[in-house]
């Protein structure tokens, strides 16, 4: 008979076991640190009865971006029966909806779950994910900023709460705040890779490669161990790439991400993100493509996420399997369903094209598609990486890219992701002096300052033909405020 208990952070839990319960917390806290493995745990918990652990395990399922995936998860909620507690119910209703391949409705049923319990960490964990997933940087930081008051600091919790909003505060922009809050977070427990994770981020988006690599040296034996290491490995590899070291770069590839990570979509997306950018450099990665297009050629039916499918075809064009590519595209245009179908319509079809039309060389081609996904992609890092590709097309058809030194060399760095993205920083910064400048009210400048960061770059140069002087100045920049929202 089930009875009603609480969970380490104060949480009331349906259970008939206290151990199931305990397990639970240990998975909880696993995930959210991405800490270890939280399936062992969890799937104990979830063979008692225990419904948080079965839909944890759902969560789990689903997270795999895999139709295999799917299914584990609707057969794991199919054996289990409707709680009568509201929390419950709501994280069974949205490992149902994610299980049925509907992330907005699972994303908005968490939300529910977070108004009637702020503390629930699963529920918060599993909402910021899905705004990973959909591409939703304001509202993967906002979900946490929202329940912050009930996470104060020193309660069970707080730290790994602090590393969640760290990220979402890096993915808005906001650089110094993210690297504030994650160290804090790695002061209450230094084996939180997330909370890593968000300030590797940081040295990313800011150009500091080398106090990038000095933190990987010094934090590495904490997080290792974490089922998310290859990704934290990874940025370690973009580091080396952007300053020019290719063969450590190699190095980290070959020992860190494709020795460890190729079973996972993860890992096989990290593996392929950093290659596709060792071969633009024209580093020799000899028959590393072919390895890593085999890797996904066991799992292309299974595949439910066009952003692992965009990995799979960028793998398989490197390895010069194009007609696989094109196979690829053909089947997901009749079987992809659900949020992944509107994401593939909406921006995937274009990205899978040009990328493939890029690696026959069809340069117009691929620009005319990945600048048309450009203006519709709701996935952040998809555009920047989108953006990126766009660049190295114009860069290879004006001249072949080098890692020389000398003027050259200068040339390709303006051309690079760092001064890419040291001017978005600096756009943002000249336009938060000017809106402050124009006495525009702090929380309406706070508001709308934050919704408009992704576009700002491609519009300032009209904006900054606006003296601040002007009165009509203010009134126009909400306009643009509006048409910059990514």
């Amino acid at each position: 008979m089930s009875t009603r208990t609480h969970d380490r952070y104060g949480v009331e839990v349906e259970a008939a076991d206290e151990t199931a319960v305990q397990l639970l917390d240990e998975a909880v806290h696993t995930l959210t640190g991405l800490e270890g493995d939280p399936v062992a745990a969890i799937s104990v918990a979830a063979d008692s009865g225990l419904v948080l652990a079965r839909c944890l395990l759902a969560y789990l399922h689903c997270s795999s971006g895999s139709r295999r995936g799917y299914a584990l998860a609707r057969d794991v909620l199919d054996g289990t029966p409707d709680p009568s507690a509201p929390r419950e119910r709501a994280h069974l209703a949205a490992a149902r909806s994610w299980a049925g391949g509907d992330l907005d409705a699972a994303a908005g049923q968490l939300e529910q779950a977070l108004l009637r319990h702020p503390r629930d960490l699963l529920a918060l964990k599993i909402a910021q994910d899905l705004y990973v997933t959909l591409g939703d940087q304001v509202n993967l930081r906002d979900v946490v900023a929202r329940v912050l008051p009930a996470w104060p600091e020193g309660s069970p919790g707080a730290g790994l709460v602090a590393g969640m909003y760290a990220f979402g505060l890096e993915e808005c922009g906001d650089y110094r705040a993210a690297e504030r809050y994650g160290r804090a977070a790695l002061a209450v427990n230094a084996r939180d890779a997330g909370a890593a994770h968000a300030i590797l981020h940081v040295f990313e988006m800011e150009g500091r490669q080398a106090d990038g690599l000095a933190f990987v040296a010094e934090t590495a034996r904490d997080w290792g161990a974490s089922y998310f290491a290859v990704h934290n490995w990874w940025h370690s590899g973009l580091y080396h790439l952007e300053l020019g070291q290719l063969r450590h770069a190699l190095a980290i590839y070959d020992d860190c991400v494709a020795a460890q990570g190729l079973a996972t979509p993860l890992g096989r997306a990290d593996a392929t993100s950093l290659l596709w950018r060792l071969w633009l450099h024209g580093a020799d990665i000899g028959e590393r493509g072919s390895a890593l297009a085999g890797a996904f050629e066991a799992t292309l039916s299974d595949s439910a996420y066009c952003f692992n499918d965009w990995h799979a075809v960028m793998a398989l064009a490197l390895a010069g399997r194009l007609g696989t590519a094109y196979g690829l595209v053909a089947e997901l245009t009749t079987r992809a369903s659900g949020t992944n179908k509107v994401m593939l319509d909406r921006t995937g079809l274009d990205v899978l094209l040009g990328v493939i039309a890029f690696a026959r060389r069809q340069y117009p081609a691929a620009i005319k598609l990945l600048s048309r996904a450009r203006r519709h992609v709701t996935i952040r890092s998809a555009e920047i990486r989108c953006r990126r590709i766009v660049r190295s097309v114009r860069v290879l058809r004006r001249r072949p890219l080098s890692v020389g030194g000398g003027s050259h060399q200068q040339q390709s760095d303006r051309d690079g992701p760092t001064f890419e993205r040291l001017h978005f920083r600096s756009s943002c910064d000249a336009l938060a002096w000017r809106a402050q400048s124009a006495l525009i009210p702090v929380a309406e400048f706070h508001h709308r300052f934050r919704r408009s960061l992704g576009g700002i770059a491609a519009r300032l140069p009209q904006i900054r033909g606006r003296t601040s002087t002007s009165r009509a100045w203010p009134t126009s920049l909400a306009s643009d405020f509006h048409l910059l929202v990514w």
